[in-house]
């Protein structure tokens, strides 16, 4: 029997008197990939997540660091979030995800510092109708 994939969750209770926080650790020992989160929830309206990769066979790793903060609507819920990511290899994404009635809408790009060619990698748009 071979093992493909595994992986551990730990997540704090919403009755934690504390800071609530995720940690996840994965392991795909047939690729030799190992993944481990961490997030933080830092208030009513922000999170702070770092996630570290690591290939046991080609010993290539990557560090990211991410954070979401989101705009409330009073008492009706939210109105959008913004969502950014550095990593070490030098790039930089940005992402808005929000509402105007019916329609989602996502806006978002992703700067590489390192490309030769220009720093805009990508940039997208996404609308979408919800009934």
């Amino acid at each position: 029997m071979m093992i493909v994939s595994t992986g551990l969750r730990y997540s704090t209770l919403p009755e934690h008197p504390g800071i609530p926080l995720t940690m996840t650790l994965t392991l795909n020992p047939l690729m030799g990939h190992l993944s481990a989160t961490y997030a933080v929830r830092a208030g009513e309206s922000a999170a702070f997540a770092s996630r570290f990769e690591f290939n046991m066979f080609s010993y290539e790793s990557d560090i990211v660091l991410g954070a979401e903060v989101w705009r409330h609507k009073g008492e009706e819920g939210m109105e959008g979030v913004l969502k950014a990511k550095v990593t070490q290899n030098g790039s930089l994404g940005l992402l808005w995800e929000g509402r105007i009635k019916e329609l989602l809408f996502s806006v978002g790009g992703l700067v590489d510092f390192r490309r030769k060619e220009g720093v805009m990698k990508v940039l997208g748009v996404e609308v979408a109708y919800s009934s």
